[in-house]
């Protein structure tokens, strides 16, 4: 019996362990200075950037295997990273400076850069699950959940 109760004195002092620590919080929540928000909001561009550039490579591996979809996906992928940069530059239309923009300008243009690169990695997504479903018949809903009529 003092086994029993040694065993769950012990588990309760772990469980109750983790609680004493601050939970982690995300770089936006814990910057303090204009840099360290800028910093922030360019290192959450960089990881869209970056799940945009696997879902594209990966798109490509999946399009070489049909003649010319591959010719055609890179074309895409061109034409969206121009509309892209368009998109930003009509949305800050002043010269690029923090004169007319302020010292909010670099964190602003790095989150509408992210915003819009994750919305292209679901189009990249839908795109892949097509690829890899020959029949072409999955899809990926508005809450990012996986849909297929196959």
């Amino acid at each position: 019996m003092k086994k029993v109760w040694t065993l769950a004195f012990v588990i309760v002092l772990l469980s109750g362990a983790s609680h004493g620590k601050p939970p982690k919080r995300p770089c936006e929540d814990t910057a303090m200075t204009q840099y360290a928000m800028n910093m922030c909001a360019k290192h959450s561009a960089d990881l869209a950037e970056h799940e945009m550039n696997d879902l594209y490579r990966r798109l490509l591996l999946r399009a070489a295997k049909y003649p010319g979809a591959a010719a055609k996906v890179r074309a895409a992928q061109r034409a969206w990273l121009a509309y892209r940069d368009a998109y930003v530059h009509a949305l800050y239309w002043e010269p690029w400076d923090n004169v007319h923009y302020g010292t909010v300008f670099p964190m602003n243009v790095s989150y509408t850069i992210a915003a819009v690169t994750s919305m292209h990695s679901t189009d990249l997504k839908s795109e892949l699950i097509a690829y890899n479903n020959e029949r072409n018949c999955g899809w990926i809903d508005a809450n990012g959940k996986i849909e297929s009529n196959c």
